[in-house]
């Protein structure tokens, strides 16, 4: 049996402010810190094999308290961004693509850790606006990815992902395996939310969905 977690995020500067002053790539704010400090501290206590993280400022600062806590390898993993990718700008249609972090910025800013060799140094984004078919796509390699690259090792996997890719991620993998979990609407993606699947080769059962229990009440968001 493998546990699957999926964590969305802790709040970002982006999260926090009205969508007209979003920036690219934003850091967590001060509650944003103390989400993921708490979610480390839950996760400290659990036994975590493998740990693997987009490559979005706001997943990796998620994951780094969540990185000491543990002495799982981490990953940065290129194909579980958010939908969109990295951009500027916030009207439909004038979204402008934006580089992200390099492959030398994350080797620095996150050492020990293991970078996607598809990620360079000319950044793991610039292009064009992701769609939403074209997520939809991406989220169907990335379960087909969990369920064949993942589950095979067993133990539990924690990604930190994003909110709308986490709606896209749960559906494929429904659609992935052979008997899908039963589950209520997916609801309010909060950030650390996390949701945790045990797949037994192709069959699925659902533990949780977005659960924040090891956040205070206050800091939710």
């Amino acid at each position: 049996m493998t546990q699957i977690l999926l964590m969305r995020h802790a709040q970002s500067a982006n999260n926090a402010q009205d969508e007209t002053l979003r920036i690219p790539d934003p850091g967590l704010t001060e509650l944003g810190l103390r989400q993921a400090q708490a979610a480390a501290d839950w996760l400290g206590r659990v036994k975590v094999n493998y740990l693997y993280c987009s490559p979005f400022r706001r997943s990796l600062e998620t994951m780094r308290p969540i990185a000491d806590a543990s002495s799982a390898p981490v990953r940065i993993v290129h194909s579980i961004f958010e939908q969109g990718g990295c951009y500027s700008g916030h009207v439909s249609g004038q979204r402008k693509g934006e580089p992200g972090l390099t492959r030398t910025e994350l080797l620095a800013q996150y050492p020990g850790w293991s970078v996607d060799e598809t990620i360079t140094d000319a950044g793991w984004w610039g292009q064009d606006y992701e769609s939403l078919e074209k997520a939809r796509a991406r989220a169907s390699a990335v379960a087909r990815w969990i369920l064949g690259q993942l589950v095979p090792l067993s133990g539990c996997h924690c990604l930190v992902i994003h909110a709308d890719f986490k709606r896209l991620l749960i559906d494929a993998l429904r659609q992935e395996l052979l008997q899908p979990p039963i589950m209520e609407t997916v609801g309010d993606l909060f950030n650390v939310g996390i949701t945790r699947f045990d797949i037994f080769q192709r069959d699925g059962k659902t533990v949780y969905l977005n659960s924040v229990t090891h956040v205070p009440a206050e800091w939710i968001s």
